[in-house]
């Protein structure tokens, strides 16, 4: 199944060897890095804290592996994937607009396009090396005037060409942008 742009298992007979677990337990599998590709998991575990004498609380916990979750880096390296799979690149022009970002953000993935933005509070010119740096075919610019106004401006890594898209029409226009580079690479 696919959900969010994550491809996922259910399996109901999953045990992940941990009995405090309650209702819902996961595990992350990379294929390709033995016989043994899980390089996470957890799961729910309601009632734990209360069992080592604390309150009721709800939780939620994981574990990753590093030694597999370094063998899966190296496997991605190796498949040729040194840049990060970034398709569209969200910049924030000022720190007042960041969560006019997040849900444009949040909009595109729930579209299933990979997309990203930054965390460290870089002005706009280093956000630019860092969208060029991850890889990203498009980086779309969250300002003032977008806020306003309700649309977002749309740069094209490969072309250097902006173009302007309606809040309205950004899943379909970044869908179709994305469809034309592409076909542009493919020639």
């Amino acid at each position: 199944m696919t959900r969010h742009g994550i491809c996922f298992e259910h399996d109901d007979q999953l045990v992940r060897g941990l009995d405090y677990y309650t209702n819902t337990a996961f595990e992350i599998h990379i294929p390709g890095i033995g016989a043994q590709s899980a390089v996470g998991g957890g799961g729910r575990y309601n009632g734990l804290v209360k069992a080592i004498e604390g309150p009721d609380l709800p939780g939620i916990g994981f574990a990753l592996g590093m030694e597999r979750l370094l063998l899966a880096l190296q496997q991605d390296k190796a498949g040729g994937r040194e840049k990060n799979s970034i398709e569209v690149f969200v910049a924030v022009m000022e720190p007042q607009y960041e969560d006019a970002a997040i849900l444009i953000m949040q909009q595109l993935r729930a579209a299933g396009i990979a997309a990203d933005k930054d965390y460290l509070d870089r002005k706009a010119k280093a956000q630019m090396k860092y969208a060029d740096k991850t890889g990203a075919q498009l980086v779309l610019f969250v300002g003032e005037q977008e806020v306003k106004e309700g649309f977002v401006t749309v740069r094209d890594m490969t072309n250097k060409e902006q173009a302007v898209l309606s809040r309205s029409d950004l899943v379909p226009g970044i869908n179709k942008l994305l469809h034309q580079n592409e076909e542009a690479q493919a020639q």
